[in-house]
């Protein structure tokens, strides 16, 4: 684009995050015409700001295979459900290796067809009994999420394999778990917590009640299939299907422990929920995003047709790179001269142009910035989503600078 296409409302916004394919809500939001913040019909278009939305990869993840290879076989088998009473999806790269071992047991002939009868009952025969069958097969399975992005991936998930079930008239392994997605509404691990605790502790008494407080009647089953074992007899206490069971938790190699600890610690007797943590991939630093970064930025002051930028930290991971980058640390990783004195009320800065605007996408990442490395971030989004980024900078620079 050309600088004399440009106005003086013109912002670049470094996204320091991969692209997602086929589309980037981010870059939806940022390309679209208009504020966020004024979406007044009156607002002119020289109050209106422009932004363009520039990508910088900062993390490359990768799968933990033996992992997934342990997850593959507890689903395959039936134990996943036996061992655990949901899971716990805090990133879309959880989500993504879970659909992974999902998408391998599927493919598997051999775990699928040989069960025998196509509502997956006794062995073709007869002798080997179905893991599927039973109570856990009418259990529902809950998967708690943080956001709406893990939200839509399993859902996606759900609907995929509650197809293919209804297409071959036979449930797929994936939809015996009976699952049920809750929390895309948290938005945050502290959040999410707070809210299993409550969820899954009333579920487990429900359950509970169902299969061993509630009276039976003689001829209608109460609750589940019409057979002997489970429609009208009641449970034992000590059975071990009674049992609350721990939620299995798939994270990265970087994370925070505040759901375990919620779960664990900070619950009081019997609302105490076990948290089985697995870790199903690692996340590295790209050996490419410093000069990925340094090209962008020298190719935007080589256009010179812009004197405010914003980029926008998603991860703790990689900023302090970032930081030495724009000149906010020095070489021994303190806060330069440049970072200290930042003046923006009255369009000032007290430092050279272009002034940067440091955006934290949550409370994670700027007390992060702000805590580890010194630096105070000018925005933090109010929710992490492309609306909440673009509305805060939008706000802050009207407000800031007007």
């Amino acid at each position: 684009m050309a600088a004399t296409t440009k106005t003086r409302n013109y912002v670049p916004v470094l996204l320091l995050k991969t692209k997602s394919q086929p589309e980037d809500t981010y870059e939806e939001c940022f390309q679209r015409k208009g504020s966020t913040a004024d979406s007044s019909d009156t607002a002119s278009s020289e109050q209106s700001l422009t932004f363009e939305p520039h990508f910088v990869p900062v993390l490359e993840h990768a799968r933990h295979t033996s992992t997934l290879v342990h997850l593959k076989n507890l689903l395959q088998t039936g134990e996943l459900k036996q061992k655990y009473g949901g899971m716990v999806f805090t990133s879309q790269r959880a989500v993504e290796a879970w659909t992974e071992v999902v998408d391998d047991v599927e493919a598997d002939d051999s775990a699928f067809q040989n069960r025998g009868s196509t509502s997956h009952g006794a062995a073709k025969d007869g002798s080997a009994h179905d893991p599927f069958a039973g109570l856990e097969s009418l259990t529902p399975f809950p998967l708690y999420v943080v956001g709406p992005a893990t939200e839509r991936a399993l859902q996606s998930l759900t609907e995929r394999y509650d197809h293919a079930a209804t297409e071959a008239n036979a449930k797929t392994i994936y939809a015996h778990l009976n699952t049920s997605i809750h929390g895309a509404h948290t938005g945050n691990g502290a959040n999410l917590a707070s809210y299993i605790l409550g969820h899954y502790n009333q579920f487990h008494r429900e359950h509970w009640f169902n299969y061993f407080e509630a009276p039976r009647l003689p001829f209608i089953p109460l609750l589940g299939m019409s057979s002997e074992n489970y429609g009208r007899k009641r449970l034992d206490g000590n059975d071990p299907r009674l049992t609350k069971k721990p939620l299995l938790f798939l994270v990265g190699e970087q994370r925070r422990d505040i759901i375990p600890k919620t779960l664990q610690e900070h619950a009081e007797g019997a609302d105490k929920i076990a948290v089985d943590e697995v870790e199903v991939y690692r996340t590295e630093i790209m050996p490419s995003f410093d000069s990925d970064l340094k090209n962008i930025i020298e190719r935007l002051d080589q256009d010179q047709s812009d004197d405010t930028r914003a980029v926008v930290v998603f991860s703790p991971q990689g900023s302090d790179v970032m930081l030495r980058r724009i000149g906010y640390l020095d070489s021994n990783d303190r806060p330069a001269e440049r970072a200290k004195r930042r003046e923006w009320k009255q369009g000032k800065t007290g430092s050279e142009s272009p002034r940067w605007l440091l955006v934290a996408i949550g409370p994670t990442t700027r007390d992060y910035l702000r805590d580890k490395l010194g630096v105070e971030p000018d925005v933090c989004a109010q929710k992490p989503n492309p609306e909440s980024l673009r509305e805060g900078i939008e706000t802050f620079l009207k407000e800031m600078c007007s």
